[in-house]
Parts: C-alpha cells; structure tokens; sequence
C-alpha cells in the first residue's frame, strides 16, 4: 500500500510560501509544487492577472481552459498522469471512499480558491464527488470556482460544467476570469 498526500500537502506547502514570500515582502511571484497546484501573487508587471492553461483532459497539447489569477489559487486533479489501462479500460488513481474503486465519469477538476490548501484538498473532492454534490458543497463553501471536465459517451471529446460558489466576497486584490473553449 501506498499513501499519496497529494490531495492536500502540495496546497498546504503552497500556502505556506506564499507566507514567507509575503513576509519578506515580495509581492509578484507565481508559486507552482509541479504540474497541480499553484498561487497567483500578485500579477507580472503590465498584466491583470497570471495567466494559467489548464490542460485539456483528452489531449495534452491543447488547454481547455486559460484563467487569469491574482492572489488567489488553482489545483487541478486528473485521471491522466497516474492511471493503468486494463481490458480497454482506464483506471485513475483517485479512488471513491464508497466502492473502493478508482473514480469513473470524471476527467479532471480544477478549482479556484483564496487558499491553495482548500484548492487542493476541494479538486480532489469534487474530482469524487460528481457535479450534483459539487454544486451542493458550494452552497456551503463561500469564494469558490469549479470546472468539471466529464467524459462524453464516444469518449472522444468532453463536457465542462463551470460552477461557483453561491456567496462570492473575494478581497478587493484578487481576481479570476475564465475563458474555456
């Protein structure tokens, strides 16, 4: 057995040096733990926001979302870089807690938050739990944006569901624009 903590530390180690940089000071950075979870501080000179790609769950040459970020976060969770393929199936390595089977019916998830630990431990969440249940846990969880990235039946091409929180009050220096194509 192994235990992976990458639905929660990579955010958590995040956050903390956004901390540090802020406490030195430093008000321009993108802070990045790998190919999942990142923080927009700031935004680079002459720009409204960092711009981020998210990765088209199908095809890794393309994005199927650009964001631009100021102080705020992204983790994105996916079924395509850890995954094993058996009987023309594919099984990712994000397992649902009620069967104890890899999740089906979802490609990756990405969501926006003040906090790159909530990010991160939320994208995994909502990657388990579905758009209904999703759209329930934003009731509930202020300052949240979501996109679902869901299979279609040909399994060539997907669905995106772009979902927010019911209560958005973000800090007057953060933004986020979506433009998914």
């Amino acid at each position: 057995i192994e235990i992976d903590l990458g639905a929660i530390a990579k955010g958590y180690t995040v956050d903390r040096a956004v901390e540090v940089l802020r406490d030195d000071g430093i008000k321009v950075a993108l802070i990045s733990s790998g190919t999942s979870s990142l923080y927009a501080l700031g935004s680079p000179p002459g720009e409204h926001g960092w711009q981020i790609s998210v990765r088209n769950p199908l095809d890794t040459s393309k994005a199927a979302c650009v964001l631009r970020l100021q102080n705020l976060s992204l983790a994105v969770s996916g079924d395509y870089e850890k995954f094993f393929k058996l009987g023309g199936k594919t099984y990712a390595h994000i397992m649902d807690p009620h069967t104890g089977m890899p999740v089906e019916n979802m490609l990756s998830t990405a969501v926006v938050s003040p906090l790159a630990t909530d990010s991160d431990a939320l994208s995994t969440s909502f990657f388990v739990e579905g758009p209904g249940p999703t759209r329930d846990s934003l009731k509930h969880h202020p300052n949240l944006t979501a996109i679902l990235f869901l299979p279609t039946a040909s399994g060539q091409a997907f669905k995106q569901i772009a979902l927010k929180s019911s209560v958005t009050k973000l800090p007057a220096d953060a933004f986020v624009s979506i433009d998914c194509h």
